[in-house]
C-alpha cells in the first residue's frame, strides 16, 4: 500500500484522425500547507509523433524524443 502525493486527471480529444489533444490535470493530495519542488512528469508518446505543442500553466514541457514523450517539470514551489 503506497499513498502516491499525486491524483493525475488526464482528458483526451481527439481531434481528427491523426490528431489528439491530451489534457492533463495534475492535483496534490497532501496537506495545504505542504509545498513540492522538483515535480518531474514523464508523459509517454508514440515513437511515430512528428509534432508536438506544448503549453503548461506551470512549470515547463517539452517533448523529449530521446525520454520517449512529453517531460514536464515544475522546479518552483508547487501546491
Amino acid at each position: 500500500n503506497i499513498n502516491l502525493p499525486f491524483k493525475i486527471m488526464p482528458v483526451y480529444t481527439e481531434i481528427s484522425v491523426d490528431r489528439i489533444e491530451v489534457r492533463i490535470k495534475l492535483k496534490s493530495i497532501y496537506d495545504k500547507n505542504i509545498f513540492s519542488t522538483n515535480v518531474l512528469m514523464k508523459i509517454p508518446c508514440p515513437k511515430n509523433v512528428t509534432n508536438i505543442t506544448t503549453n503548461a500553466g506551470v512549470g515547463r514541457a517539452k517533448y523529449e524524443p530521446e525520454n520517449g514523450g512529453i517531460m514536464w517539470r515544475c522546479l518552483q514551489y508547487c501546491k
